[in-house]
């Protein structure tokens, strides 16, 4: 890994944040149990990191939209059952 092991610490915390963020909001509008919106969360930060290196490769935001597209059409539509 390139860097320092600091600059590490703070990357993964920010992620970590951001996969609780994520799974929250998922587990919310889901109404779906807290391990499976935590795969989802990664699954969706995993694709968000791999179409951004691939835009700041190519110059081409097709993946990234891609992911978000598929991502965003799997949620139910208004609120959920559980509000």
């Amino acid at each position: 890994m390139h860097g320092s092991a600091g600059a590490a610490q703070v990357v993964t915390e920010l992620l970590d944040q951001w996969q609780r963020h994520l799974r929250d909001g998922i587990t919310a509008r889901r109404a779906v149990p807290e391990p499976e919106s935590d795969r989802a969360s990664a699954a969706l930060i995993a694709g968000i990191q791999g179409g951004v290196q691939i835009l700041r490769t190519t110059g081409s935001t097709v993946h990234l939209e891609a992911v978000l597209d598929q991502f965003i059409e799997q949620l139910p539509q208004g609120p959920s059952a559980t509000t």
